[in-house]
């Protein structure tokens, strides 16, 4: 008996359909395709989602450079308004400084002695004559208000006798007026005279006298109505009182005020005797 192999029943083997694989290949490309345009899609809004985020800083920061420009523009504007202001103030206060300066006694003898004086310079001599009468060189004008100077200078030495120096103002005739001394003992006084009579106004004590016979004594009187201002050398004596007294008169320069400050025959010399009438406008 012959011995034959056994022939398995053959396997039908299925094969996979070429077009499910077409299919699939397909759906993997397609799927391929959806995640890269996705994936753009995603890169392109994160780039514009950051442009537009550094857009924004942009303009936050141009925001905040226009304001702070703005700012910057107030502030300069407030310090120009702050400086005019001071500026006007400061100017102000030097306009008003010198009109109370021109107001005031020294503005108004400062500005007074810039005009030309109604009478003067003078030069001259007064004679010392021990007679009991005071030695005078009235001028030729008549005022109630005026500046007048003079310079006088010391007779002599003390060591050889006393004197006196002075003004008279107001003058309207021989022993009528008002009489400004200066002695050499360093005493001032203001008398008004009235024939016989003499009353003291005011008085007082000098520490700027001039002695040295190569000195002199500057000598400044402003009258001003019922006021009267002394200067020696310089230097405000005393404010006077002239109510006393309202008249017009002469002014003179003048010695031998006071009974025993002469040496007979001595001369007294003064000059730049010089009168202006008051700027008081």
């Amino acid at each position: 008996m012959a011995n034959y192999p056994i022939n398995n029943p053959p396997v039908n083997k299925k094969k996979f359909p070429i077009w499910l694989i077409i299919v699939i290949i397909a759906i993997i490309l397609l799927c391929l395709g959806a995640v890269l345009l996705g994936g753009g899609g995603a890169f392109v809004w994160i780039q514009s989602n950051n442009q537009s985020k550094t857009e924004t800083k942009i303009a936050q920061m141009a925001y905040e450079a226009t304001v702070a420009q703005h700012a910057t523009e107030q502030a300069s504007a407030a310090t120009q308004t702050a400086l005019s202001a001071q500026a006007t103030a400061s100017a102000e206060a030097a306009y008003q400084a010198t009109q109370q300066f021109l107001n005031s006694i020294d503005g108004i003898i400062s500005e007074t002695l810039k005009t030309s004086p109604i009478f003067g310079p003078k030069n001259g001599n007064l004679l010392m004559d021990d007679d009991g009468n005071a030695t005078t060189s009235p001028s030729d004008v008549s005022v109630k208000n005026f500046i007048t100077e003079v310079y006088f200078t010391p007779p002599y030495e003390l060591s050889k006798g006393s004197w006196d120096i002075g003004l008279f103002f107001r003058d309207e005739g021989k022993n009528d007026e008002y009489r400004l001394a200066i002695q050499s003992d360093g005493s001032w006084s203001l008398i008004n005279r009235n024939g016989t009579n003499s009353d003291v106004m005011q008085k007082g004590t000098l520490n700027n006298l001039n002695y040295g016979t190569t000195s002199t004594n500057h000598v400044l009187l402003a009258a001003i109505d019922h006021e009267g201002y002394f200067y020696l050398n310089g230097t405000l004596i005393a404010e006077l009182d002239l109510s006393a007294r309202m008249n017009s008169g002469k002014i003179a320069p003048a010695c031998d005020i006071y009974s025993g400050n002469s040496i007979d025959g001595t001369l007294v010399r003064y000059e730049a005797f010089s009168i202006w009438n008051p700027v008081t406008d």
